[in-house]
């Protein structure tokens, strides 16, 4: 088998081992990943098992040791988005923190469309991972789309009063 193995659905594995979850995966992950499996192959998507683990999954443990292996926190799909991006889309403020403080993910990177994290958070309403993405990753608050709408003008308009003004107050947003 190749380092990873093939799947059948244009992932590895590892990749497979991500998106099934249970019990017992943190382990296989690990077993996989000391046998040589190549831990940023993307699948048909371009998703990687970090971004899996970040996003659908949502798992602090999956992405802690995937993180510790050394993958690509960086690495984006074939849409443009992070590990980072899918975890603030779904509001994983645990696994958002992990790819901060330790992964060291770039905050401001932004999908296709110029979507950051943090404009996904505001749009989303997810304060916990937007207070984290301001206040431990620094995330440009100013930081526009490709339409010109900044996260203020985003949760402003979603009504997301305690975004807002966390953007203003700790964000010194515009």
């Amino acid at each position: 088998a190749s380092k990873g193995g093939n799947a059948g659905d244009g992932g590895t594995c590892l990749l497979t081992v991500v998106r099934r979850g249970g019990a017992g995966s943190v382990e296989m992950i690990d077993m996989l990943l000391r046998g040589g499996a190549d831990i940023d192959a993307p699948g048909k998507d371009g998703r990687t098992s970090l971004a899996v683990a970040a996003g659908a999954r949502g798992s602090e443990e999956m992405v802690r040791v995937l993180v510790v292996n050394g993958a690509d926190v960086n690495r984006a799909d074939d849409e443009g988005r992070t590990a980072l991006y899918v975890a603030a889309q779904m509001g994983h403020s645990e696994v958002a923190a992990l790819l901060v403080t330790e992964g060291k993910a770039d905050v401001d990177k932004a999908k296709n469309g110029g979507w950051t994290p943090l404009l996904f958070a505001a749009q989303k309403g997810h304060t916990e991972v937007a207070a984290l993405l301001v206040t431990e990753g620094k995330a440009d608050v100013d930081k526009a789309n490709n339409n010109g709408a900044t996260p203020l003008f985003i949760a402003a308009q979603k009504g997301h009063t305690e975004i807002a003004a966390l953007l203003v107050t700790e964000g010194k947003a515009d």
